[in-house]
């Protein structure tokens, strides 16, 4: 059975988890009474690489889990095992 990596959800869910990050976690959320777009543009290179890291740790978490719940780990090792068998 071919086995199918989730990394194509990488780069759909990192901006996904960026914007997140800029308006769901209050420590990172500027405090700034501007017009919308400046308030976004500001929000966006405001503590631009924590946030990009963090965007990036949650998008892999994500595919690992996804990866996990479509059986990957199991197939894996079944297959492990049945060669240690031989």
């Amino acid at each position: 059975m071919k086995r199918t990596y989730h990394l194509w959800l990488l780069p759909i869910l990192t901006p996904i988890y960026y914007l997140a990050s800029c308006y769901l976690i209050p420590g990172l959320r500027i405090k700034l009474a501007a017009p919308p777009l400046t308030y976004f543009l500001e929000s966006l290179g405001s503590a631009m690489g924590f946030k990009l890291l963090v965007s990036i740790l949650a998008a892999s978490i994500t595919c690992l889990i996804v990866d996990l719940v479509r059986g990957f780990l199991p197939d894996r090792t079944q297959r492990l095992l049945e060669s240690y068998k031989k």
